[in-house]
């Protein structure tokens, strides 16, 4: 075991192992090694410095990235959907109050005379 320094009580010294062991920061190898961390046991990384003054520790891997990134695209997705059926609505609603007050007011014999185009 290595040496502890100063104040070894900070929560990002320390994981466990693949064996559920506690190891410290120092005691590790750096990188995606198998480490977890004690509270919440997700995958963790040891980043072992070789700068003098700097601190070792362990951090949480992001590892869900990917996928957060993409269930915020699919909400973004969905969003744009609901407001292009919102905007759709509306432009249906204008078209509806158009043909309600226009109408009435062209004369019978010009809509007899008005060319419908087939769809």
């Amino acid at each position: 075991m290595s040496e502890r320094k100063g104040n070894t009580e900070e929560q990002n010294e320390f994981a466990e192992n693949v064996k559920g062991e506690v190891i410290y920061i120092l005691d590790a190898e750096s990188g995606r090694k198998g480490y977890f961390c004690i509270g919440c046991k997700t995958q963790m990384q040891a980043v072992r410095t070789k700068i003098k003054g700097r601190k070792s520790y362990f951090r949480h891997d992001a590892t869900d990235v990917k996928k957060i990134r993409g269930n915020v695209l699919l909400v973004m997705k969905i969003i744009a959907i609901v407001k292009l059926f919102q905007y759709l609505t509306e432009l249906e609603e204008l078209k509806y109050q158009l043909f309600i007050n226009i109408l009435p007011k062209i004369p019978t014999e010009k809509l007899l005379k008005l060319e419908i185009p087939n769809l």
